[in-house]
């Protein structure tokens, strides 16, 4: 076959197919999403006043800046690794976010547990307190996840549920942090059952769903 005939034949097999949509490098993309995320977290902290002392407590508390530590790590690791997932031959990017966001909410389980240790469970707020706090999470995962929900729906995901666990995982830590930088409370049982597991529990719920939503949608 010669040549000419060659690009004829790629040309009427391919006349007819939609023009290929370029999906943005992972580094501005994760740019993009912290940017948004920055803004809502200025949003809140300018409507609630901020938590009192804020940046003395991240600064002097092992524990209240261990999990807001932990969370940062986690968010963006997961978050990382959902963009990148939808990326073919990004799967070492994939791996790093995803061990990321391992070690990051490894370690806010830890200093968490190391509070509790300490001071007991019953140090701090009440425990109605926690489920505000888990509510606070998810709705300020929201902005963040349509975010990323919209870059990973560009993409071609190989693995829906994968993905959609990590982009719910590192949203839903954007959220947890978005509402500890707000929250009056600090003692260990909170930050555990407030802040740092709602990212899990909100991943456990909805990762099924999501990945349903991104087989249907992603193009």
């Amino acid at each position: 076959m010669s040549g000419t005939s060659t690009e004829r034949l790629i040309d009427e097999l391919t006349h007819d197919l939609p023009p290929v949509r370029r999906v943005p490098p992972l580094r501005w993309a994760l740019v993009a999403v912290l940017a948004i995320w920055s803004g809502l977290v200025g949003a809140v902290l300018l409507a609630s006043g901020g938590r009192v002392g804020l940046f003395a407590e991240l600064v002097s508390s092992p524990i209240f800046g261990g999990v807001g530590l932990g969370l940062l790590v986690t968010a963006v690791g997961a978050t990382a690794a959902a963009i990148a997932s939808g990326v073919p031959g990004r799967e070492a990017a994939v791996r790093l976010g995803m061990g990321a966001a391992l070690a990051g909410a490894i370690g806010g389980v830890v200093c968490c547990l190391v509070g509790i240790a300490s001071v007991g469970l019953g140090f701090g707020s009440p425990v109605a307190t926690d489920a505000v706090c888990l509510g606070y999470t998810a709705l300020f995962s929201l902005v963040p996840a349509f975010t990323v929900g919209l870059l990973v729906l560009r993409s071609w995901v190989a693995r829906p549920l994968l993905a959609a666990a990590l982009a719910l995982l590192g949203t839903a830590a954007l959220g947890a942090l978005t509402s500890q930088l707000s929250c009056p409370f600090a003692g260990p049982r909170h930050l555990l059952l407030g802040h740092v597991s709602p990212p899990m529990l909100i991943v456990a719920l909805g990762s099924l769903p999501a990945a349903m939503l991104i087989r249907r949608f992603a193009r």
